[in-house]
């Protein structure tokens, strides 16, 4: 990401369709620079698709996906 960007965070509204447009955007580029942003968007979709995901030590429990999909 650009260092002259503030790390203040936004909160961004979008489908699960659109969401799924984004990551496969995101796919299209160098994994190095997208990796941590493909996470964090499949981490806030996943909480709230699911959010009686279980939790491991106060944390989430993230399982390895083959995609990047979000999943209905």
């Amino acid at each position: 990401m650009n260092n002259n960007v503030s790390n203040q965070e936004i909160q961004l509204n979008v489908s699960i369709e659109e969401a799924n447009v984004l990551l496969e955007a995101l796919g299209e580029m160098p994994f190095k620079k997208v990796f941590g942003l493909v996470g964090k968007i499949q981490q806030q979709a996943s909480s709230q698709i699911n959010p009686q995901t279980p939790q491991v030590n106060g944390k989430e429990e993230v399982k390895p996906q083959n995609h990047m999909a979000v999943h209905e």
